[in-house]
């Protein structure tokens, strides 16, 4: 079994996290979940970059076997690619913005996470495409 179906979890869940965090932070105006929220986005996106680099084995493997329709795979390594980089970069956003927690760039940080959350769910929609079917 290729590497990418069990690295592919973390990003997810880490960026759900990160924004839970992230809207509980704003709530409670506590600056302590704000900051956790960022280093859960970082994990996402390190996260990420490895399901990235492992995804070509996992696109080879699908294609391999015959089951899955091709547009599927090409789909998600489509959305994939692009999302891997929206993800870095709300990072790197994020990343340098993180000690302002007032004013317009909370909201920036807050659509940074948000932003990042819903790409990865994105992608993880088509790869259940691919893996399951539907």
């Amino acid at each position: 079994m290729n590497a990418h179906l069990f690295i592919i979890h973390f990003p997810v869940s880490l960026a759900v996290i990160a924004a839970g965090l992230d809207l509980f932070g704003i709530a409670m105006d506590d600056r302590s979940l704000r900051d956790w929220s960022w280093r859960f986005l970082l994990m996402a996106a390190i996260a990420v970059f490895l399901a990235f680099a492992t995804g070509e084995g996992a696109e080879l493997a699908a294609l391999g076997s015959g089951g899955v329709p091709p547009v599927r795979v090409a789909r998600h390594a489509e959305l994939g690619s692009i999302g891997v980089w929206g993800v870095i970069g709300a990072a790197l956003l994020r990343t340098l913005w993180r000690k302002r927690t007032g004013g317009l760039f909370s909201w920036l940080n807050l659509a940074a996470v948000l932003i990042a959350t819903g790409l990865l769910i994105a992608i993880t929609f088509t790869g259940t495409l691919v893996r399951h079917g539907g």
